[in-house]
């Protein structure tokens, strides 16, 4: 993790410094340094590093001038367009984010960075393109430090009338990675989620008996929400699955049988039918097995190991590797997604509605992707999706307060988040005008899975 040098020596020295000036100064310099010092702790890399991407396609030259580029002529809405720039960022980057503003002469998008980013980053500007492409820049505190700068650009794949297959290792990921997505193509979109989501901290109420008690609750909230919320985008209900396994044990599953009580309570709750099974390993791909040869997908959506922090998100991938090399599947393309990179939660950072580009990445032989997809989305589909998150339990920032303690801890939270900024809140980090993928073809599943056992 990124730390600042002489921390110490800063924060007496500045101390120092506002007692001699004013004692009153003391309040706003302890603030800034609580600040400044809780937003280096939410990056995992130094932020002064480059990013590295390895690209499979050749860089575009492009200079600014006047603050402005264009792009050539042949490039449409059927790419996805990144710019590489250098930024350094001012001081006052230490407390508000840095940003720059992309514009063309209907819309703009504004990218945000880490707090005091410096180094190469990369924009998305794949919303704003039209028949102009002519574009300006603005920043906010920070600047390019080249005005050469180069553009790389990918064909995105076609998705129209081809069957998808969206896997959710939890509820509530699908809709966090994709929503937009399956919703815009959902006549002929699955959501498989693979887990019921019960376990973990949401659920601390002292009227429930016991933890199994809540636990098992919790499970059938969450997972009647993974049922139910597709419906708002229209995804058949047929289309929707909950195969009911124990959430954070896939790894353990991978290694063993792991008992879960409640398995085929959870999975009774499916339109679908589903087998009355052991909770086991060989069961999940006997489960995805099934699926897969029943409505044989044209793509499939799933995380990617490599830069995915969570266990059940790994081993979901890995799951989907062993079925599709067992049965010889076909070679289709796989789009890869991320909701808990490994290097930052705050990703992707900057407020709601704003634009999500490539992730924290400095290392490209740990980070392999063939192609990128970007798919945009309409103001009423952002709003859309708010509303859909809106409908998951497990999202909303809400607790059942039954004595004035747990109230209050409650307003401590909303407040510390208002604060200190809501970077791991998911209206913010999942509600945006686009989404984004990384393509790779199903033959090369095995070079980004090789380090999960």
């Amino acid at each position: 993790m990124f730390k600042q040098k002489s921390n110490i020596i800063y924060f007496i020295l500045s101390f120092f410094i506002s007692f001699i000036l004013h004692p009153l100064l003391l309040i706003p310099t302890l603030f800034f340094w609580i600040k400044e010092h809780y937003n280096y702790k939410i990056y995992n890399y130094n932020i002064k590093d480059d990013y590295i991407y390895n690209f499979n396609t050749k860089p575009i030259n492009i200079k600014i001038e006047n603050n402005k580029f264009k792009l050539p002529d042949y490039i449409d809405n059927s790419y996805t367009i990144i710019l590489k720039v250098d930024i350094k960022s001012n001081f006052i980057s230490k407390l508000s984010m840095p940003s720059i503003k992309i514009s063309n002469n209907i819309n703009s998008i504004k990218q945000y960075f880490e707090y005091y980013a410096q180094g190469i980053r990369y924009l998305n500007i794949s919303p704003l393109v039209n028949s102009n492409n002519i574009f300006s820049l603005s920043s906010n505190h920070c600047k390019l430090q080249d005005k050469d700068i180069e553009i790389y650009i990918t064909k995105n794949i076609s998705l129209e009338n081809k069957t998808i297959l969206f896997l959710s290792p939890h509820p509530d990921d699908a809709e966090i990675a994709g929503y937009g997505l399956y919703k815009k193509y959902h006549q002929n979109s699955y959501i498989v989620n693979i887990s019921a989501g019960d376990s973990g901290t949401y659920i601390k109420n002292n009227k429930y008996i016991s933890k199994d008690e809540a636990n098992k609750h919790k499970g059938k909230l969450r997972l009647i929400d993974s049922l139910t919320t597709p419906l708002f985008a229209n995804i058949p209900q047929n289309h929707i699955y909950n195969l009911a396994y124990k959430n954070d044990k896939f790894k353990d599953l991978y290694k063993s049988q792991v008992e879960h009580k409640n398995f085929q309570y959870y999975r009774d709750f499916n339109i679908n039918k589903l087998d009355n099974i052991e909770h086991t390993w060989d069961s999940l791909l006997t489960d995805l097995t099934h699926i897969i040869q029943d409505i044989n997908p044209d793509i499939i959506i799933t995380p990617h190991p490599q830069i995915d922090s969570n266990n059940d998100h790994k081993y979901t991938t890995l799951a989907l590797k062993e079925v599709l090399d067992a049965i010889k599947y076909k070679n289709i393309p796989i789009l890869l997604y991320s909701n808990h990179l490994t290097n930052t939660e705050a990703y992707p950072f900057g407020e709601q509605y704003s634009i999500i580009s490539l992730p924290p990445s400095f290392n490209k032989d740990n980070f392999y992707f063939e192609d990128i997809y970007n798919i945009n989305l309409s103001d009423f589909d952002q709003i859309d999706k708010y509303y859909a998150l809106e409908s998951i339990h497990d999202i909303r920032l809400i607790d059942i307060n039954t004595t004035f303690i747990s109230a209050l801890k409650f307003e401590f939270r909303k407040f510390k988040k208002k604060l200190f900024g809501n970077h791991f809140y998911y209206y913010r980090k999942a509600v945006r005008c686009n989404e984004l993928f990384f393509v790779i073809n199903k033959h090369n599943l095995n070079k980004i899975i090789e380090t999960i056992k």
